[in-house]
């Protein structure tokens, strides 16, 4: 009897071994609940191994945890690269993408993200800075101020030296500038 209960119990903590490994493939695959149903079915015929159980379904809620933080990670990733979302909503406070820093601030995609959306947002600054500039140059001129407006279109020149507009401006305004000169230089 004694031998058979030593089987028995070799048997069953055999068993138990195999479903221990189950239950990992399940926990990688994210099947929690499958996990957990299964583990405590296992033990249910060996009452001496409720420790085990108990850890081995803590180690299951820990991985659920993980499991449902990168759910809600991948999903605010997912929120924060819908096309049309400006990226001072996603990076602003609340935001899909400040959220999901919050979750993995090392992600390397998340991070790679908030780069381009912060090189978005200094390219509307620097683009609505250039409008304004320009809108002053424009402002000072018709106002008489000529060499005020050159330094605005200037300062819009620096801000973005390739653009046309600026550049023309500039040009108009320096040949408006020279006329100005020699105006002043026939009338003396």
């Amino acid at each position: 009897k004694a031998t058979q209960d030593l089987i028995d119990t070799r048997e069953q903590h055999d068993e138990f071994l195999k479903t221990k490994d189950q239950v990992a493939g399940l926990i990688v695959k994210g099947e929690l609940d499958k996990a957990i149903t299964l583990i405590t079915n296992a033990v249910a015929p060996m009452p001496d191994d409720v420790a085990i159980v108990e850890k081995l379904k803590a180690e299951i809620g820990a991985q659920r945890h993980q499991l449902e933080v990168k759910v809600a990670f991948d999903k605010l990733l997912a929120e924060a690269r819908k096309p049309g979302l400006a990226p001072e909503v996603a990076l602003g406070p609340g935001g899909s993408l400040e959220q999901a820093l919050k979750l993995f601030p090392d992600d390397a995609e998340a991070l790679a993200l908030k780069r381009e959306f912060s090189r978005k947002l200094d390219t509307v600054k620097t683009q609505a800075d250039y409008d304004k500039l320009l809108a002053q140059a424009r402002d000072l001129n018709k106002a008489g101020k000529l060499d005020d407006a050159i330094k605005a279109v200037q300062q819009a020149r620096d801000l973005i030296p390739a653009a046309p507009e600026a550049n023309k401006m500039y040009d108009d305004l320096s040949v408006n500038q020279d006329k100005e000169v020699r105006q002043r230089m026939a009338d003396q």
